[in-house]
């Protein structure tokens, strides 16, 4: 749609610039020196700020939902769980210790644990790639804990995401604060859920646009153009199918009009060649954003393992693997900055299986989540912020959370994993500081987290749902104001 001029940033500006010197269909070269002016006025006018200036400090968001108290512990564990070897027989968890690895990021104390099921997938894989975007500084933190105290059981809306009943939801409150903030999209935030019993609660903001699979996905985007609107782009370069104008639009544009009125009444050599080579940009212009998320979606298919049915394993019905690439394929064209993905495992009550178990429940989701988390990652190591000009990648403005409603308790009754464990928290993002908070012991004791001494868990100071919320809120950088604490130092800015 068209802007007033109380709408016109940085970053619109630029985009919209961009689109008119594409349109006129000329060289590369002489595109780069206009497009370098532009930049430079954009600068004197607004400053050397990054093109979302004023937003949150975190650019994208994806929020993992697993309905049905699924045990984290399966990718995450304790310290207690993982490194404790005279555990208690009924501890609910489902790793040996020879199988929970540690990871300290580059200039952090604390370690985070990873179990292995199998080597080079699941929670092995993701490990190795974190590991390897954190070659010399930490871009990318985990952070993880196992010892929130639970207000709530079995509910769509999980407390951690909505303590009262005036919370928005972390992913709401990203997607506001990122279309407020000089970071709109054409589609702001998704919710892919094909039915799974979970609620975005949004309090007074707007709500999230639900797909339930690829096919809804992609209709989201399939009559949006790159940066102008249909009305827009008719005015300035007409319209343009296949190579040449629509014959039911009379109209054929501004740039046509300035080719008749000079160039051919002039008769100057090359303006037939030079009608045609800018036709051809013309049309470029007009593209739609959804051939550029499934050209990004195609590229990076390969970043995801091929075992276990690749990207396109499905369990409890939700593809998580295509709901995530096509999250990084939205994020990397300026498309939207917000999902949040449902899935359901079922109940956990009777899933007690062997150590290492690798088909076990636990096993296979280890395997589905730390395959499909570390897949996105590769590709948002490579692919460049919009929001930055390209100039940082997905990964360095990224938040990704892993939560459930509730998880099992630490220990279990006899054939029983009972529901009313601790809440959790996993997140996975560039403003997250390393670290497995607080502790389940080997013997199922809880543990909380001394935010003054936070790689000491302690007994006597125990958080909730609400602290959970808050911090997401603080990672993302997304101001809320529904619940009043301060939020545990796990973040970096």
């Amino acid at each position: 749609m068209a802007l007033k001029p109380n709408q016109i940033t940085r970053r619109n500006f630029v985009q919209r610039a961009g689109l008119l010197v594409a349109s006129l269909g000329i060289t590369g070269g002489v595109q780069a020196g206009l497009m370098e002016k532009i930049s430079k006025k954009a600068a004197k006018m607004w400053g050397s700020d990054a093109l979302a200036a004023g937003g949150p400090t975190t650019h994208f968001c994806v929020e993992i939902l697993m309905r049905a108290g699924a045990m984290t512990n399966a990718l995450f564990p304790s310290k207690g769980q993982a490194t404790d070897t005279s555990r208690n027989s009924l501890l609910n968890f489902y790793s040996s210790p020879a199988n929970c690895m540690a990871y300290t990021a580059p200039g952090s104390t604390m370690p985070v644990y990873f179990a292995k099921f199998a080597a080079g997938v699941g929670g092995d894989l993701l490990k190795t790639t974190v590991a390897g975007i954190n070659t010399t500084t930490e871009r990318i933190g985990v952070a993880t804990s196992q010892a929130m105290n639970l207000s709530d059981g079995h509910t769509s809306t999980f407390s951690s995401r909505g303590p009262n009943s005036s919370a928005a939801c972390p992913a709401i409150l990203h997607a506001n604060a990122m279309a407020m903030g000089g970071g709109a999209a054409p589609v702001q935030g998704i919710e892919w859920n094909n039915g799974v019993g979970t609620t975005n609660q949004r309090g007074a903001l707007g709500s999230l646009a639900k797909v339930t699979d690829q096919t809804t996905f992609n209709g989201l985007f399939k009559d949006v153009p790159m940066y102008f609107s249909t009305s827009e782009l008719q005015l300035v370069i007409g319209t343009i199918t296949n190579g040449g104008y629509d014959s039911s639009v009379p109209y054929k544009g501004a740039v046509d009009a300035l080719n008749n009125g000079y160039l051919q009444t002039r008769s100057l050599p090359g303006a037939t060649d030079l009608q045609a080579v800018s036709l051809a940009g013309r049309g470029q212009a007009q593209v739609k954003l959804l051939s550029q998320i499934q050209s990004k979606f195609n590229t990076h298919v390969g970043d995801y393992p091929t075992t276990n049915g690749g990207i396109n394993q499905s369990v409890g019905s939700t593809q998580l693997g295509v709901a995530l690439n096509s999250a990084l394929a939205a994020f990397s064209v300026g498309a939207s900055t917000t999902m949040t993905i449902s899935l359901d495992f079922n109940d956990w009550h009777s899933d007690i299986n062997a150590l290492d178990d690798v088909n076990g429940k636990q096993g296979q989701l280890n395997q589905y989540l730390g395959d499909k988390i570390a897949g996105f990652l590769k590709g948002a190591a490579i692919e460049g912020d919009p929001f930055n000009n390209g100039s940082t990648k997905i990964i360095d403005s990224l938040l990704i959370s892993v939560s459930s409603e509730f998880t099992r308790t630490p220990i279990r009754s006899s054939g029983d994993n009972p529901d009313g464990g601790l809440s959790n928290f996993a997140f996975i993002g560039s403003n997250v500081k390393t670290g497995a908070y607080g502790d389940v012991t080997g013997q199922g004791a809880q543990k909380g987290i001394d935010p003054a001494n936070l790689g000491t868990p302690t007994a006597t100071q125990m958080y909730g749902e609400a602290d959970t919320y808050v911090l997401a809120a603080k990672i993302l950088g997304a101001p809320q104001t529904a619940v009043a604490k301060t939020p545990l130092p796990i973040f970096k800015v």
